[in-house]
């Protein structure tokens, strides 16, 4: 997790590691406007705020489960 003028965000490793999605998929998704994404104004790192993501992981396990082997 990264801070950023008191805010927290995730980059965009962590979320695709969280999600199991792919990077290019979440930029997809960002420059769709189906999620919020920043860029640190440091780095230049893709960074999405922590809010929305733990928001989005709750609705994307509610939807898909995880299976049991």
């Amino acid at each position: 997790m990264i801070r950023v003028f008191g805010m927290s965000y995730y980059s965009i490793n962590e979320v695709a590691t969280m999600l199991g999605m792919d990077r290019q998929t979440l930029k997809r998704y960002a420059e769709k406007g189906k999620i919020s994404a920043f860029r640190h104004p440091l780095t230049q790192k893709i960074i999405f705020p922590k809010e929305e993501i733990d928001l989005l992981k709750v609705e994307f396990l509610k939807n898909n489960p995880p299976t049991s082997a």
